[in-house]
């Protein structure tokens, strides 16, 4: 092996994301390149040489560069009139409790809101 590698990466509008086992990894080969890619374009926008981001800057050249802390374990609290709703989505529609999460965040990340009403009507 010679210790060259890729990490590929989309662009988010000027911004990419390098999470914190990500960046170990990269850290353990000696030779890493970053391919910045946009949308679903062939060739990469940038590729920026992983020694370059070792001090974790927040920018390289026009792109800014997110650096996403480990997971961590989040609780999130429901209110009763929430719970109550989302507890009885989950069991009349045979939606598993975590579909249902992940649908909630999608809609709170994608529309500022949980929008529980329309459960059931499409996405």
């Amino acid at each position: 092996m010679d210790g060259k590698g890729y990490e590929v990466k989309k662009i988010y509008g000027s911004q990419i994301l390098i999470y914190g086992t990500q960046y170990e990894q990269m850290g353990d080969l000696p030779d890493v390149t970053i391919l910045v890619f946009k949308n679903d374009a062939d060739d990469p926008l940038l590729q920026i040489p992983f020694s370059q981001l070792k001090d974790k800057p927040v920018r390289y050249k026009s792109v800014s560069i997110n650096w996403v802390p480990y997971a961590h374990r989040i609780t999130i609290d429901l209110d009763e009139k929430t719970h109550a709703e989302f507890s009885h989505k989950c069991i009349d529609d045979k939606t598993t409790k975590t579909k249902a999460l992940r649908w909630m965040i999608d809609r709170y990340l994608n529309f500022g809101s949980w929008a529980i009403g329309s459960w059931g009507h499409g996405s």
